[in-house]
Protein backbone atom coordinates (compact mmCIF):
# COMPACT_ATOMS: atom_id res chain seq x y z
CA UNK A 1 0.00 0.00 0.00
CA UNK A 2 2.73 2.43 0.97
CA UNK A 3 4.77 1.63 -2.13
CA UNK A 4 1.69 2.19 -4.27
CA UNK A 5 1.10 5.62 -2.75
CA UNK A 6 4.74 6.53 -3.23
CA UNK A 7 4.60 5.52 -6.91
CA UNK A 8 1.46 7.60 -7.37
CA UNK A 9 3.21 10.64 -5.90
CA UNK A 10 6.12 10.06 -8.27
CA UNK A 11 3.67 10.34 -11.16
CA UNK A 12 2.24 13.48 -9.53
CA UNK A 13 5.78 14.87 -9.52
CA UNK A 14 5.96 14.42 -13.30
CA UNK A 15 2.51 15.99 -13.79
CA UNK A 16 3.28 19.13 -11.77
CA UNK A 17 6.58 19.46 -13.60
CA UNK A 18 4.77 19.33 -16.95
CA UNK A 19 2.36 22.10 -15.93
CA UNK A 20 5.15 24.24 -14.49
CA UNK A 21 7.29 24.19 -17.62
CA UNK A 22 4.25 24.70 -19.89
CA UNK A 23 3.09 27.79 -17.98
CA UNK A 24 6.63 29.14 -18.04
CA UNK A 25 6.94 28.75 -21.82
CA UNK A 26 3.44 30.09 -22.53
CA UNK A 27 4.15 33.22 -20.51
CA UNK A 28 7.47 33.76 -22.29
CA UNK A 29 5.79 33.28 -25.67
CA UNK A 30 3.02 35.72 -24.73
CA UNK A 31 5.57 38.39 -23.80
CA UNK A 32 7.58 37.76 -26.96
CA UNK A 33 4.45 38.10 -29.11
CA UNK A 34 3.33 41.36 -27.48
CA UNK A 35 6.69 42.99 -26.66
CA UNK A 36 9.09 41.45 -29.21
CA UNK A 37 12.73 40.50 -28.52
CA UNK A 38 12.15 36.80 -27.87
CA UNK A 39 15.62 36.20 -26.41
CA UNK A 40 15.13 38.92 -23.77
CA UNK A 41 11.59 37.86 -22.87
CA UNK A 42 12.47 34.18 -22.51
CA UNK A 43 15.53 35.08 -20.45
CA UNK A 44 13.55 37.35 -18.11
CA UNK A 45 10.74 34.80 -17.79
CA UNK A 46 13.07 31.93 -16.95
CA UNK A 47 15.06 34.07 -14.54
CA UNK A 48 12.00 35.35 -12.67
CA UNK A 49 10.37 31.93 -12.62
CA UNK A 50 13.49 30.30 -11.16
CA UNK A 51 13.79 33.09 -8.60
CA UNK A 52 10.20 32.46 -7.59
CA UNK A 53 10.94 28.75 -7.29
CA UNK A 54 13.76 29.58 -4.93
CA UNK A 55 11.40 31.66 -2.80
CA UNK A 56 8.82 28.86 -2.81
CA UNK A 57 11.40 26.28 -1.85
CA UNK A 58 12.41 28.45 1.12
CA UNK A 59 8.80 29.00 2.18
CA UNK A 60 8.10 25.26 2.14
CA UNK A 61 10.12 24.72 5.33
CA UNK A 62 7.41 26.55 7.29
CA UNK A 63 4.72 24.07 6.24
CA UNK A 64 4.07 21.70 9.14
CA UNK A 65 3.69 17.95 8.58
CA UNK A 66 0.09 18.08 9.75
CA UNK A 67 -0.94 20.41 6.91
CA UNK A 68 1.45 19.22 4.22
CA UNK A 69 -1.16 17.35 2.11
CA UNK A 70 -3.71 20.12 2.58
CA UNK A 71 -1.12 22.71 1.54
CA UNK A 72 -0.12 20.73 -1.53
CA UNK A 73 -3.72 20.33 -2.71
CA UNK A 74 -4.50 23.99 -2.06
CA UNK A 75 -1.33 25.06 -3.85
CA UNK A 76 -2.39 23.07 -6.92
CA UNK A 77 -5.70 24.93 -6.96
CA UNK A 78 -3.86 28.27 -6.80
CA UNK A 79 -1.56 27.23 -9.68
CA UNK A 80 -4.54 25.96 -11.67
CA UNK A 81 -6.36 29.28 -11.34
CA UNK A 82 -3.44 31.69 -11.78
CA UNK A 83 -1.63 29.66 -14.44
CA UNK A 84 -4.80 28.76 -16.31
CA UNK A 85 -6.00 32.35 -16.58
CA UNK A 86 -2.55 33.94 -16.96
CA UNK A 87 -2.36 34.41 -20.73
CA UNK A 88 -5.97 35.56 -20.97
CA UNK A 89 -5.37 38.06 -18.17
CA UNK A 90 -2.22 39.38 -19.82
CA UNK A 91 -3.93 39.83 -23.20
CA UNK A 92 -6.65 41.80 -21.39
CA UNK A 93 -4.18 44.01 -19.55
CA UNK A 94 -2.20 44.69 -22.72
CA UNK A 95 -5.35 45.73 -24.57
CA UNK A 96 -6.91 47.89 -21.85
CA UNK A 97 -4.17 49.16 -19.52
CA UNK A 98 -0.55 50.20 -19.30
CA UNK A 99 0.32 47.66 -16.59
CA UNK A 100 0.97 44.67 -18.83
CA UNK A 101 4.70 44.31 -18.22
CA UNK A 102 4.51 44.77 -14.45
CA UNK A 103 1.59 42.35 -14.23
CA UNK A 104 3.43 39.78 -16.35
CA UNK A 105 6.47 39.90 -14.07
CA UNK A 106 4.28 39.56 -10.97
CA UNK A 107 2.38 36.58 -12.41
CA UNK A 108 5.63 34.86 -13.41
CA UNK A 109 7.14 35.42 -9.97
CA UNK A 110 3.97 34.27 -8.17
CA UNK A 111 3.61 31.15 -10.30
CA UNK A 112 7.30 30.37 -9.83
CA UNK A 113 6.88 30.68 -6.06
CA UNK A 114 3.91 28.30 -6.04
CA UNK A 115 5.72 25.81 -8.28
CA UNK A 116 8.83 26.09 -6.11
CA UNK A 117 7.00 24.69 -3.08
CA UNK A 118 5.90 21.56 -4.97
CA UNK A 119 9.12 19.56 -5.09
CA UNK A 120 10.25 20.02 -1.46
CA UNK A 121 6.74 19.18 -0.25
CA UNK A 122 6.50 16.11 -2.49
CA UNK A 123 9.88 14.90 -1.23
CA UNK A 124 8.64 15.14 2.33
CA UNK A 125 5.38 13.37 1.44
CA UNK A 126 7.15 10.47 -0.29
CA UNK A 127 9.82 10.21 2.41
CA UNK A 128 7.12 10.10 5.06
CA UNK A 129 5.49 7.18 3.26
CA UNK A 130 8.51 4.98 2.50
CA UNK A 131 10.77 6.18 5.32
CA UNK A 132 13.86 6.69 3.12
CA UNK A 133 15.05 10.09 1.94
CA UNK A 134 17.59 8.45 -0.38
CA UNK A 135 14.99 6.43 -2.28
CA UNK A 136 12.31 9.07 -2.14
CA UNK A 137 14.45 11.94 -3.44
CA UNK A 138 15.99 9.98 -6.31
CA UNK A 139 12.61 8.80 -7.64
CA UNK A 140 10.76 12.07 -7.18
CA UNK A 141 13.54 14.03 -8.88
CA UNK A 142 13.77 11.53 -11.73
CA UNK A 143 10.04 11.82 -12.43
CA UNK A 144 10.21 15.60 -12.09
CA UNK A 145 12.94 15.91 -14.72
CA UNK A 146 11.09 13.51 -17.01
CA UNK A 147 7.98 15.66 -16.70
CA UNK A 148 9.99 18.75 -17.66
CA UNK A 149 11.03 17.02 -20.89
CA UNK A 150 7.45 16.13 -21.82
CA UNK A 151 6.20 19.60 -20.93
CA UNK A 152 8.82 21.42 -22.99
CA UNK A 153 8.08 19.21 -26.01
CA UNK A 154 4.31 19.54 -25.59
CA UNK A 155 4.30 23.33 -25.91
CA UNK A 156 5.52 23.66 -29.55
CA UNK A 157 4.08 20.34 -30.78
CA UNK A 158 0.69 20.17 -29.08
CA UNK A 159 -0.35 23.05 -26.83
CA UNK A 160 0.32 26.06 -29.07
CA UNK A 161 -0.64 24.64 -32.51
CA UNK A 162 -3.78 22.78 -31.36
CA UNK A 163 -5.00 24.73 -28.34
CA UNK A 164 -3.41 28.17 -28.68
CA UNK A 165 -2.01 30.34 -25.91
CA UNK A 166 -5.25 31.13 -24.10
CA UNK A 167 -7.13 27.84 -24.25
CA UNK A 168 -3.87 25.93 -23.81
CA UNK A 169 -3.23 27.64 -20.47
CA UNK A 170 -6.75 26.87 -19.27
CA UNK A 171 -6.41 23.21 -20.29
CA UNK A 172 -3.07 22.85 -18.46
CA UNK A 173 -4.74 24.46 -15.44
CA UNK A 174 -7.14 21.50 -15.49
CA UNK A 175 -4.12 19.23 -14.99
CA UNK A 176 -3.31 20.99 -11.71
CA UNK A 177 -6.98 20.86 -10.74
CA UNK A 178 -6.98 17.11 -11.36
CA UNK A 179 -3.89 16.68 -9.19
CA UNK A 180 -5.54 18.63 -6.36
CA UNK A 181 -8.66 16.45 -6.54
CA UNK A 182 -6.53 13.31 -6.60
CA UNK A 183 -4.68 14.37 -3.43
CA UNK A 184 -7.94 15.35 -1.69
CA UNK A 185 -9.54 11.96 -2.45
CA UNK A 186 -6.56 9.58 -2.33
CA UNK A 187 -5.04 11.00 0.84
CA UNK A 188 -8.25 12.15 2.50
CA UNK A 189 -7.10 10.89 5.91
CA UNK A 190 -4.34 13.56 5.80
CA UNK A 191 -6.52 16.42 4.56
CA UNK A 192 -7.58 19.20 6.93
CA UNK A 193 -10.66 21.30 6.09
CA UNK A 194 -11.59 19.09 3.15
CA UNK A 195 -14.95 20.84 2.65
CA UNK A 196 -13.24 24.16 2.02
CA UNK A 197 -10.85 22.56 -0.47
CA UNK A 198 -13.70 20.88 -2.32
CA UNK A 199 -15.55 24.19 -2.57
CA UNK A 200 -12.39 25.92 -3.87
CA UNK A 201 -11.91 23.09 -6.39
CA UNK A 202 -15.49 23.55 -7.61
CA UNK A 203 -14.99 27.30 -8.10
CA UNK A 204 -11.67 26.80 -9.90
CA UNK A 205 -13.18 24.13 -12.14
CA UNK A 206 -15.98 26.50 -13.17
CA UNK A 207 -13.43 29.22 -13.97
CA UNK A 208 -11.26 26.87 -16.05
CA UNK A 209 -14.18 25.30 -17.92
CA UNK A 210 -15.49 28.78 -18.72
CA UNK A 211 -12.05 29.74 -19.97
CA UNK A 212 -11.81 26.64 -22.15
CA UNK A 213 -15.26 27.29 -23.61
CA UNK A 214 -15.13 31.06 -24.07
CA UNK A 215 -11.50 32.08 -23.56
CA UNK A 216 -10.55 32.10 -27.23
CA UNK A 217 -13.55 34.22 -28.16
CA UNK A 218 -12.85 36.69 -25.37
CA UNK A 219 -9.14 36.76 -26.23
CA UNK A 220 -10.05 37.40 -29.87
CA UNK A 221 -11.93 40.55 -28.82
CA UNK A 222 -8.90 41.60 -26.76
CA UNK A 223 -6.56 40.94 -29.67
CA UNK A 224 -8.76 43.13 -31.88
CA UNK A 225 -7.60 46.07 -29.76
CA UNK A 226 -4.05 45.47 -31.00
CA UNK A 227 -5.01 46.10 -34.63
CA UNK A 228 -6.36 49.13 -36.42
CA UNK A 229 -8.75 47.18 -38.64
CA UNK A 230 -11.29 44.42 -38.09
CA UNK A 231 -9.75 40.97 -37.65
CA UNK A 232 -11.08 38.54 -40.25
CA UNK A 233 -9.23 35.44 -39.13
CA UNK A 234 -6.40 34.35 -36.85
CA UNK A 235 -4.45 31.10 -37.09
CA UNK A 236 -1.87 29.82 -34.62
CA UNK A 237 0.54 27.54 -36.45
CA UNK A 238 3.42 25.53 -35.07
CA UNK A 239 5.75 28.42 -35.92
CA UNK A 240 3.80 31.68 -35.86
CA UNK A 241 0.50 33.48 -35.38
CA UNK A 242 -1.22 34.69 -38.55
CA UNK A 243 -3.72 37.54 -38.30
CA UNK A 244 -5.73 38.78 -41.28
CA UNK A 245 -7.48 42.16 -41.05
CA UNK A 246 -9.69 44.11 -43.44
CA UNK A 247 -10.88 47.70 -43.70
CA UNK A 248 -12.77 48.68 -46.83
CA UNK A 249 -10.39 47.60 -49.60
CA UNK A 250 -7.30 47.22 -47.43
CA UNK A 251 -6.47 43.62 -46.52
CA UNK A 252 -3.50 43.19 -44.18
CA UNK A 253 -1.64 40.11 -43.02
CA UNK A 254 0.31 40.20 -39.76
CA UNK A 255 2.74 37.55 -38.58
CA UNK A 256 3.28 37.54 -34.80
CA UNK A 257 1.86 41.05 -34.72
CA UNK A 258 4.21 42.39 -37.43
CA UNK A 259 2.80 43.62 -40.73
CA UNK A 260 3.54 41.23 -43.58
CA UNK A 261 1.73 43.11 -46.34
CA UNK A 262 -1.08 45.54 -47.11
CA UNK A 263 -3.14 44.89 -50.24
CA UNK A 264 -3.09 48.61 -51.08
CA UNK A 265 0.65 48.71 -51.78
CA UNK A 266 2.12 45.18 -51.57
CA UNK A 267 2.72 45.30 -55.33
CA UNK A 268 5.42 47.95 -54.78
CA UNK A 269 7.32 45.62 -52.46
CA UNK A 270 6.98 42.50 -54.61
CA UNK A 271 7.71 44.25 -57.89
CA UNK A 272 10.92 45.63 -56.39
CA UNK A 273 11.90 42.21 -55.03
CA UNK A 274 11.18 40.30 -58.26
CA UNK A 275 11.49 42.54 -61.29
CA UNK A 276 14.76 44.22 -60.35
CA UNK A 277 16.80 40.97 -60.46
CA UNK A 278 14.66 39.55 -63.29
CA UNK A 279 15.28 42.65 -65.43
CA UNK A 280 19.06 42.18 -65.69
CA UNK A 281 20.56 40.26 -68.62
CA UNK A 282 20.82 36.52 -68.19
CA UNK A 283 18.67 33.41 -68.03
CA UNK A 284 15.66 33.10 -65.72
CA UNK A 285 14.75 29.46 -66.27
CA UNK A 286 15.10 28.14 -62.72
CA UNK A 287 14.11 30.28 -59.74
CA UNK A 288 14.17 29.81 -55.98
CA UNK A 289 12.07 31.77 -53.48
CA UNK A 290 13.00 31.51 -49.81
CA UNK A 291 10.01 32.51 -47.69
CA UNK A 292 7.14 34.19 -49.49
CA UNK A 293 4.52 31.66 -48.44
CA UNK A 294 1.80 34.21 -49.23
CA UNK A 295 2.41 33.57 -52.96
CA UNK A 296 2.74 37.26 -53.90
CA UNK A 297 6.36 37.05 -55.07
CA UNK A 298 5.43 33.90 -57.00
CA UNK A 299 2.66 35.86 -58.72
CA UNK A 300 5.15 38.41 -60.02
CA UNK A 301 7.68 35.79 -61.12
CA UNK A 302 5.04 33.87 -63.10
CA UNK A 303 4.75 36.90 -65.41
CA UNK A 304 7.92 35.66 -67.14
CA UNK A 305 7.18 32.85 -69.58
CA UNK A 306 10.84 31.82 -69.69
CA UNK A 307 10.76 31.00 -65.97
CA UNK A 308 10.36 27.26 -66.28
CA UNK A 309 10.37 26.21 -62.64
CA UNK A 310 9.90 28.02 -59.34
CA UNK A 311 10.84 26.33 -56.08
CA UNK A 312 9.21 27.97 -53.07
CA UNK A 313 10.77 27.08 -49.71
CA UNK A 314 8.66 27.97 -46.67
CA UNK A 315 8.96 26.58 -43.17
CA UNK A 316 5.24 26.71 -42.37
CA UNK A 317 2.77 24.48 -44.27
CA UNK A 318 -0.18 26.22 -42.64
CA UNK A 319 0.98 29.58 -43.97
CA UNK A 320 0.95 28.23 -47.53
CA UNK A 321 -2.39 26.47 -46.96
CA UNK A 322 -3.83 29.74 -45.65
CA UNK A 323 -2.59 31.62 -48.73
CA UNK A 324 -4.04 28.95 -51.00
CA UNK A 325 -7.46 28.72 -49.38
CA UNK A 326 -8.27 32.10 -47.82
CA UNK A 327 -10.23 33.93 -50.57
CA UNK A 328 -8.88 37.39 -49.71
CA UNK A 329 -5.25 36.26 -50.06
CA UNK A 330 -5.89 33.92 -52.99
CA UNK A 331 -7.41 36.85 -54.88
CA UNK A 332 -4.22 38.84 -54.27
CA UNK A 333 -1.80 36.08 -55.28
CA UNK A 334 -4.02 35.08 -58.23
CA UNK A 335 -3.80 31.40 -57.29
CA UNK A 336 -0.07 31.42 -57.97
CA UNK A 337 0.71 28.67 -55.46
CA UNK A 338 -1.28 26.16 -57.51
CA UNK A 339 0.51 26.92 -60.77
CA UNK A 340 2.08 23.84 -62.38
CA UNK A 341 5.44 25.62 -62.62
CA UNK A 342 5.59 25.97 -58.82
CA UNK A 343 7.10 23.36 -56.50
CA UNK A 344 6.65 23.93 -52.76
CA UNK A 345 9.10 22.61 -50.17
CA UNK A 346 8.37 22.88 -46.45
CA UNK A 347 11.75 23.33 -44.84
CA UNK A 348 13.95 25.84 -43.07
CA UNK A 349 15.64 28.02 -45.70
CA UNK A 350 19.10 27.57 -44.20
CA UNK A 351 18.75 23.78 -44.05
CA UNK A 352 17.41 23.70 -47.59
CA UNK A 353 20.49 25.45 -48.94
CA UNK A 354 22.75 23.20 -46.89
CA UNK A 355 21.15 20.00 -48.17
CA UNK A 356 20.25 20.96 -51.75
CA UNK A 357 22.77 21.03 -54.59
CA UNK A 358 20.61 22.61 -57.31
CA UNK A 359 21.83 25.82 -58.98
CA UNK A 360 19.41 28.65 -59.75
CA UNK A 361 19.28 31.61 -62.12
CA UNK A 362 17.27 33.69 -59.65
CA UNK A 363 17.11 33.48 -55.87
CA UNK A 364 14.56 35.71 -54.13
CA UNK A 365 14.84 35.97 -50.34
CA UNK A 366 11.51 37.12 -48.89
CA UNK A 367 12.00 36.44 -45.18
CA UNK A 368 10.84 38.24 -42.00
CA UNK A 369 13.10 40.83 -40.41
CA UNK A 370 16.02 39.56 -38.26
CA UNK A 371 14.43 40.27 -34.88
CA UNK A 372 15.38 37.00 -33.13
CA UNK A 373 18.09 34.33 -33.11
CA UNK A 374 16.35 31.92 -35.46
CA UNK A 375 15.80 34.61 -38.10
CA UNK A 376 19.24 36.14 -37.62
CA UNK A 377 20.93 33.09 -39.17
CA UNK A 378 19.15 33.94 -42.44
CA UNK A 379 21.01 37.28 -42.56
CA UNK A 380 24.51 36.02 -41.84
CA UNK A 381 27.74 35.69 -43.78
CA UNK A 382 27.33 31.92 -43.67
CA UNK A 383 23.83 32.08 -45.17
CA UNK A 384 24.82 34.42 -48.00
CA UNK A 385 27.78 32.16 -48.76
CA UNK A 386 25.27 29.34 -49.24
CA UNK A 387 23.19 31.60 -51.50
CA UNK A 388 26.28 32.36 -53.57
CA UNK A 389 27.04 28.65 -53.96
CA UNK A 390 23.54 28.04 -55.34
CA UNK A 391 23.72 30.68 -58.07
CA UNK A 392 24.41 29.61 -61.64
CA UNK A 393 27.07 31.60 -63.51
CA UNK A 394 25.45 34.97 -64.14
CA UNK A 395 22.74 34.25 -61.57
CA UNK A 396 21.26 36.95 -59.36
CA UNK A 397 19.80 37.07 -55.87
CA UNK A 398 17.58 39.73 -54.32
CA UNK A 399 16.64 40.09 -50.68
CA UNK A 400 14.53 42.34 -48.52
CA UNK A 401 16.76 44.03 -45.95
CA UNK A 402 14.48 46.15 -43.69
CA UNK A 403 14.44 49.97 -43.81
CA UNK A 404 17.49 52.16 -44.48
CA UNK A 405 15.61 54.99 -42.75
CA UNK A 406 14.17 53.35 -39.63
CA UNK A 407 16.95 50.76 -39.27
CA UNK A 408 19.81 52.35 -41.17
CA UNK A 409 22.62 50.48 -39.39
CA UNK A 410 20.86 47.13 -39.89
CA UNK A 411 20.38 47.74 -43.60
CA UNK A 412 24.00 48.59 -44.31
CA UNK A 413 25.26 45.75 -42.12
CA UNK A 414 23.24 43.39 -44.33
CA UNK A 415 24.75 45.01 -47.45
CA UNK A 416 28.25 44.61 -45.99
CA UNK A 417 27.54 41.00 -45.06
CA UNK A 418 26.45 40.18 -48.61
CA UNK A 419 29.67 41.68 -49.93
CA UNK A 420 31.74 39.82 -47.33
CA UNK A 421 30.30 36.58 -48.73
CA UNK A 422 32.01 37.30 -52.05
CA UNK A 423 29.05 38.79 -53.91
CA UNK A 424 28.70 42.15 -55.60
CA UNK A 425 25.88 44.07 -53.96
CA UNK A 426 23.62 46.75 -55.44
CA UNK A 427 21.57 48.45 -52.67
CA UNK A 428 18.21 49.92 -53.67
CA UNK A 429 15.08 51.07 -51.87
CA UNK A 430 11.41 51.73 -52.51
CA UNK A 431 8.78 53.84 -50.77
CA UNK A 432 5.95 51.60 -49.53
CA UNK A 433 3.27 53.61 -47.70
CA UNK A 434 2.29 50.84 -45.25
CA UNK A 435 5.96 50.06 -44.45
CA UNK A 436 7.74 53.32 -45.15
CA UNK A 437 11.04 53.53 -47.01
CA UNK A 438 12.09 49.90 -47.53
CA UNK A 439 15.44 48.51 -48.56
CA UNK A 440 16.53 45.65 -50.81
CA UNK A 441 19.85 44.27 -51.95
CA UNK A 442 20.61 42.83 -55.37
CA UNK A 443 23.54 40.40 -55.37
CA UNK A 444 25.54 38.62 -58.04
CA UNK A 445 29.08 37.49 -58.79
CA UNK A 446 28.94 39.61 -61.94
CA UNK A 447 29.06 43.42 -62.13
CA UNK A 448 25.67 45.09 -61.61
CA UNK A 449 25.14 48.23 -63.68
CA UNK A 450 21.68 49.84 -63.25
CA UNK A 451 21.96 50.91 -66.89
CA UNK A 452 21.71 47.25 -67.95
CA UNK A 453 18.33 46.82 -66.31
CA UNK A 454 15.26 46.50 -68.54
CA UNK A 455 11.68 46.05 -67.38
CA UNK A 456 10.14 43.08 -69.19
CA UNK A 457 6.84 42.58 -67.36
CA UNK A 458 3.55 44.34 -66.71
CA UNK A 459 3.79 46.32 -63.49
CA UNK A 460 1.74 48.75 -61.43
CA UNK A 461 4.66 50.70 -59.95
CA UNK A 462 7.99 50.14 -61.69
CA UNK A 463 8.64 51.87 -65.01
CA UNK A 464 11.55 51.51 -67.47
CA UNK A 465 14.72 53.32 -66.43
CA UNK A 466 13.55 53.69 -62.83
CA UNK A 467 16.33 51.66 -61.20
CA UNK A 468 18.79 54.55 -61.22
CA UNK A 469 16.52 56.51 -58.88
CA UNK A 470 15.98 53.51 -56.61
CA UNK A 471 19.73 53.11 -56.05
CA UNK A 472 20.15 56.72 -54.84
CA UNK A 473 20.23 57.22 -51.07
CA UNK A 474 19.85 60.46 -49.13
CA UNK A 475 22.38 61.73 -46.62
CA UNK A 476 20.47 60.36 -43.62
CA UNK A 477 19.88 56.91 -45.13
CA UNK A 478 23.19 56.22 -46.84
CA UNK A 479 26.10 53.99 -45.70
CA UNK A 480 27.20 54.23 -42.07
CA UNK A 481 30.80 54.83 -41.03
CA UNK A 482 31.29 51.61 -39.06
CA UNK A 483 31.05 48.69 -41.47
CA UNK A 484 30.05 45.53 -39.63
CA UNK A 485 29.44 41.96 -40.78
CA UNK A 486 26.74 39.73 -39.29
CA UNK A 487 27.80 36.14 -38.58
CA UNK A 488 26.45 33.13 -36.70
CA UNK A 489 29.07 33.57 -33.99
CA UNK A 490 28.69 37.35 -33.77
CA UNK A 491 25.05 38.23 -34.47
CA UNK A 492 25.32 42.02 -34.43
CA UNK A 493 22.14 42.56 -36.44
CA UNK A 494 19.72 41.50 -33.67
CA UNK A 495 20.72 44.24 -31.23
CA UNK A 496 20.98 46.77 -34.04
CA UNK A 497 17.46 45.88 -35.14
CA UNK A 498 15.89 46.03 -31.69
CA UNK A 499 17.59 49.32 -30.90
CA UNK A 500 16.60 50.84 -34.24
CA UNK A 501 12.91 49.99 -33.97
CA UNK A 502 12.59 50.88 -30.29
CA UNK A 503 11.20 54.31 -31.10
CA UNK A 504 8.86 53.25 -33.94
Amino acid sequence: MKNTQARELNVVSAMVSISGIVFQLLLAANMSYLLGNAVLQYSVTIGLFLSGMGIGSYISKYITDRYIYTWFAGNQLVIAFIGGSSTFLLFTLYAYSGFYQLAAYMIILLLGTCVGTELPVLLRMVTGIIGSLKEGSSEVLAWDYLGSLFGSIAVPLVVVPYLGYVRGAFVIGMLNLGIALFIIIRFREHIEKAAGLRLAAFIVSLALLTGISYGDRLAFSMEQKLYRDRIIKTIQTEYQRLTLTKSKEDVRLFIDGNLQFSSTDEYRYHEALVHVPAGFPGPRGRALILGGGDGLAVRELLKYKDVEQITLVDLDPKMVKFAREEPLIRELNEGSLDNQRVEIVYEDAYKFLENNQTLYDLILIDLPDPNNESLNKLYTLEFYALVKNHLRPGGKAALQATSPVFAREVYWTIVNTVRAAGLRALPYHVDIPSFGNWGFVLASENPLDPGDWKLNADTRYLVPGMLNSLTAFGEDEGPVEEEQVNTLLKPVVINQYLEAWRNY
